[in-house]
């Protein structure tokens, strides 16, 4: 009777298993299926080269301890884009749908 219970219990997850492989296929397979792309990306402490009175952005100020200056700010804003535009692009073109960032000093860095 213990063997019948372990077969019965051991068919079941098989059964489970086959069918948790293969639903995706079968729901992504569906044409009316939309596609949203969420990421998150750390901008790595992109800051401006404004002196903001309420932030502790002094290294990042052109006389700052990483010499911080508009042509460096620029590239790494146009390197930022390019990488964030890319995200999930083999899923939708223009970028992600929504996109949580981090390491930003303000705002308007940020737009």
């Amino acid at each position: 009777m213990q063997k019948n219970y372990v077969k019965m219990i051991f068919t079941r997850l098989v059964t489970l298993l086959i069918l948790l492989t293969l639903a995706p296929l079968f729901v992504f397979s569906q044409s009316n299926t939309k596609v949203a792309v969420i990421a998150y990306y750390n901008l790595e402490n992109l800051f401006d080269t404004i002196d903001s009175p309420n932030t502790n952005d002094a290294e990042f100020l052109p006389n700052g301890k990483n010499l911080w200056n508009t042509e460096k700010y620029y590239k790494k804003l146009s390197n930022m884009s390019k990488v964030i535009s890319e995200i999930g692009e083999e899923y939708i073109k223009g970028g992600p749908t929504i996109i949580g960032v981090s390491e930003v000093e303000n705002r308007a860095v940020l737009e």
